[in-house]
């Protein structure tokens, strides 16, 4: 019977055991133990305000625009006076973060908004929002 033979390693900052029988090549050792990520709900409190306040969810209705065309489209009908960062969701939704409260305001002060002859769904962000 062949003894297994196991030793620490350190893989991500993380002591953990590896297999030496899972290397293969010049890639890492593949680990034993699955990584998990723990928010404290202090930060996930401090997330979900600054989403609440910054954050606006948007779809174009029946069209799934470039994150390319998207930033275009923002600057020449939103035009924003400071930076925006877009995020693009499934099922064509995207999160726009404002970095100015004004910005966000402006936008759901405005509108109807239109992409060709497709319309614009916006609401503010919230939680457990569903994409359906």
């Amino acid at each position: 019977m062949q003894e297994e033979v196991r030793q620490e390693k350190q893989i991500g900052g993380d002591n953990q055991k590896v297999d030496p029988r899972n290397q293969t090549g010049p890639c890492k050792p593949r680990a034993t133990i699955t990584p998990r990520v723990v928010l404290s709900d202090l930060a996930l409190q401090a997330h979900r305000e600054h989403m609440a306040t910054y954050a606006v969810i948007c779809k174009f209705m029946g069209l799934w625009p470039t994150e390319k065309a998207l930033h275009a489209w923002i600057k020449n009908h939103w035009k924003p006076k400071r930076d925006i960062d877009l995020h693009l969701g499934s099922k064509g939704f995207f999160t726009v973060f404002f970095t100015n409260i004004e910005d966000k305001d402006r936008v759901f002060e405005g509108g109807p908004y239109f992409y060709a002859i497709a319309g614009l769904y916006m609401r503010p962000q919230v939680m457990n929002f569903v994409l359906e």
